[in-house]
């Protein structure tokens, strides 16, 4: 069967890719930065197709992802997931979240180009900030699609974190779409998926921590008591590894950015599901205004996703079905539940 590379295997979206890959019978190898986490996955997958190959590197150098492809020169797909997230506490946000987007990225694809001469696919997660320029603020009047872009520039990007992200996932994709116009003899096409934030079960219990991933952390700290004054547009994870999936097998999604999107959300949004769902939390997390969100999302900015639903042509899991997927696996964690 198809053999697939999967970069950053052990993260939160990729752990879901790797799963629905499996379920459909492909070979999959997966680059980790430990053999601690490459063990731990592999465990817990639990499937002799999957293997990992170490990499702590592939920013400064192509060596270790050249060697890693030589290995596996029968590969017909790579998905590019690892990427910088949004983190806290960086000091240097050009060296530690721009550059790895941008030269990790243009390192991955001349090592697929030179490494692997049977590949067909390469499929790139980028974000809705490659598409969207926060700074803009919100109106009703705004639409995006999957035509828009962020027009960040790099000398405005590394004022703080926030401009940084944005940078470095706007770059990072650029990478993708300068290369291939740019790169002579090249025997292989890509897709591009845009995800917005983030929501829904982890693949494993194990994952569960007390301190989850940027996205998942925004349930997570709501379930602790915590304020989250956040907004944006959400999906399950679920759906954006169906969407990876659809990516690699879907010759519509060629060329295409694609932006699975369900809904606006807001911590009120997340507050009235617990509240509604979780009788147990009752007292132990805020109230907030039920209901108060519809005045939100009428004067949110509208994100116009219609071509890739059709491109997709399945249909997304309900924010409400997400927010209760992911908060369910939280609690029975912390309760001890199996």
């Amino acid at each position: 069967m198809t053999k697939v590379f999967v970069t950053g295997a052990n993260g939160f979206v990729a752990q879901h890719v790797v799963h629905q890959l499996l379920e459909k019978n492909y070979t999959v190898v997966g680059s980790v930065r430990s053999t601690e986490k490459g063990d731990k996955l592999a465990k817990l997958l639990n499937n002799p197709k999957f293997s990992y190959e170490i990499i702590k590197d592939m920013v400064n150098s192509r060596d270790e992802f050249d060697k890693a492809l030589q290995k596996h020169s029968d590969v017909e797909i790579v998905l590019h997931t690892a990427s910088p997230v949004f983190p806290g506490g960086i000091k240097d946000v050009e060296k530690e979240m721009i550059q790895p987007a941008v030269n990790g990225t243009r390192n991955v694809l001349l090592s697929i180009k030179d490494n692997l001469p049977n590949v067909k696919r390469f499929v790139y997660t980028s974000s809705l900030a490659a598409v969207r320029t926060e700074g803009a603020g919100y109106s009703a009047d705004e639409v995006v699609t999957e035509d828009s872009w962020n027009n960040i520039a790099l000398k405005d990007a590394t004022k703080d974190e926030g401009t940084a992200y944005e940078a470095s996932k706007t770059y990072g994709e650029k990478e993708v779409w300068n290369f291939f116009e740019k790169t002579k003899n090249v025997n292989f096409d890509f897709a591009i998926i845009n995800p917005v934030y983030v929501f829904g079960p982890q693949l494993f219990e194990e994952y569960v921590t007390d301190k989850l991933n940027f996205s998942s952390e925004i349930i997570n700290s709501i379930i602790k008591g915590e304020k989250k004054e956040i907004e944006g547009y959400e999906i399950d994870v679920r759906d954006i590894a169906r969407a990876h999936i659809s990516a690699v097998e879907n010759p519509a999604t060629t060329r295409q950015r694609l932006i699975p999107a369900v809904a606006p959300y807001n911590q009120q949004t997340i507050l009235d599901v617990l509240n509604e769902n979780f009788p147990e939390l009752k007292g132990k997390i805020d109230v907030g205004k039920p209901g108060s969100q519809n005045e939100f999302i009428k004067k949110y900015y509208k994100l116009d996703n219609s071509k890739t639903k059709k491109v997709l042509g399945f249909e997304f899991i309900s924010q409400e079905q997400t927010i209760k997927d992911a908060a369910a696996q939280i609690l029975s964690v912390k309760n001890g539940k199996k």
